[in-house]
């Protein structure tokens, strides 16, 4: 019998059907919408790409056991989807990566419950083939998988007791072995978002069954060692789709909780390791949907919104996104800090500094305007001040803190969040 969590997470999505339909917006010049996938649309699907065609498999189309096999193709030269031979059994919450021409599809829960077997497609000949099983033991749903310098890698979960996993396996297809590496050392995690960057891997975000997580972490496969990145500047959200393109990563909406699907996109530099929001994805907000990348350009796909289940296709071109830097807060390089940030209808200012006396906080919005002046007496080294403001719309702005004399002057950009999508 599938795992109930799975359960829950299509409970969740009538939740959602329940509360409404999302509001598309007009489309931004920074995506395109493209031929949709044939129905049914679908959630708990992977999604891959080999050479310059993109791939979209299984998944579950309904609230019952709808359990899918077909395997679709895109080519972006005739914005054309075809079928390719199915898989040899259907599957939902699986996982895959790609070493050359084939593609592996492994885990996740099949009609006997989970599935162990390693199905191999070679886009060659279009024939499905197994290799060897995924450990004894470690079945599970909802891991990601990643691939990079030709071995596949999975890593997290729920095993069949519903507990959240943090292991990682590494795949070698010369050998046809699995090998289990250095554990993510954060919570174990489902529906985390994954993708490779030159020789590493970068996975975070998901739910580990109690709360969801923004954390993010950084794996380098040669050392087998992991290290802690910041973490992702926007809310805590599970089943957000993920992409790499150029040397950066894109995280794409998700779900934060309370089951609210999400439109944001936040780019990652891993040089800088810093996070930049990009001006928002202009289709239905969405979690669990599926992303893969056809020659540096993104695409995103299927997944579950307030309005049901998905099968779009959307192409990202990320060198027109707007770009503005959410900055990390520290108190040793910046004495003034706003929080939390993204923020509602409510803030702390802290400030630690020596200077004592009056200062004046403003916030401007993206068009130079003065929305908010308050002046503030600072008697003490440390202080915090509270502050509520309701009539902010959704958006950036800048929060500006000094004193006549120069001796305090900072500036932090800030995200204020409303209570729609």
């Amino acid at each position: 019998m599938l795992l109930k969590l799975s359960g829950l997470l299509l409970l969740a999505v009538s939740l959602w059907l329940a509360a409404g339909m999302d509001v598309i917006y007009a489309q931004e010049s920074s995506w395109a919408h493209r031929a949709d996938f044939a129905s049914p649309p679908r959630l708990q699907t992977v999604g891959f790409s080999i050479g310059d065609k993109g791939y979209i498999a299984s998944g579950t189309s309904g609230l019952g056991d709808n359990l899918l096999q077909d395997l679709q193709e895109y080519d972006p030269g005739s914005n054309t989807w075809s079928f390719k031979s199915d898989l040899p059994l259907p599957l939902r919450g699986s996982a895959a990566f790609v070493i050359g021409s084939k593609a592996f599809i492994t885990t996740g829960g099949g009609p006997n419950g989970l599935n162990y077997q390693l199905l191999v497609w070679d886009q060659n000949s279009n024939v499905w083939s197994t290799r060897t099983s995924f450990p004894s033991g470690q079945g599970r749903m909802a891991a990601v998988g990643v691939s990079t310098d030709n071995r596949g890698y999975i890593s997290g979960g729920l095993d069949r007791a519903e507990g959240a996993l943090n292991d990682l396996w590494e795949y070698d297809s010369h050998s046809d072995t699995w090998t289990q590496k250095a554990s993510l050392p954060g919570s174990g995690r489902a529906y985390a978002t994954s993708f490779p960057i030159h020789d590493k891997i970068y996975i975070g975000l998901g739910n580990n069954g109690e709360t969801y997580l923004k954390d993010w972490w950084e794996y380098t496969p040669s050392t087998n060692t992991w290290k802690q990145m910041n973490d992702l500047a926007g809310e805590a959200r599970t089943g957000a789709m993920g992409f790499s393109v150029a040397g950066k990563g894109y995280i794409i909406g998700g779900v934060s909780f309370g089951y609210k699907p999400l439109r944001d996109v936040w780019e990652f530099d891993p040089v800088l390791n810093s996070w930049t929001q990009l001006d928002r994805f202009p289709g239905s907000g969405r979690g669990y949907g599926v992303s893969f990348v056809i020659n540096n350009t993104g695409y995103i796909a299927a997944g579950a919104s307030s309005g049901g289940y998905l099968f779009d296709l959307w192409e990202s071109f990320p060198n027109t996104m707007v770009r503005q830097s959410i900055p990390t807060d520290d108190l040793f390089d910046n004495p003034v800090v706003i929080s939390p940030n993204p923020f509602f209808y409510r803030f702390f200012m802290k400030i630690r500094h020596p200077y004592t006396g009056m200062l004046e906080l403003t916030i401007i919005n993206m068009h130079g305007q003065v929305v908010f002046r308050k002046s503030v007496n600072k008697d003490a080294e440390y202080i915090v001040k509270f502050y509520e403001i309701d009539y902010l719309p959704e958006g950036l702005f800048i929060f500006r803190v000094r004193d006549p004399a120069g001796i305090i002057d900072t500036k932090q950009t800030v995200v204020h969040k409303s209570f729609g999508i």
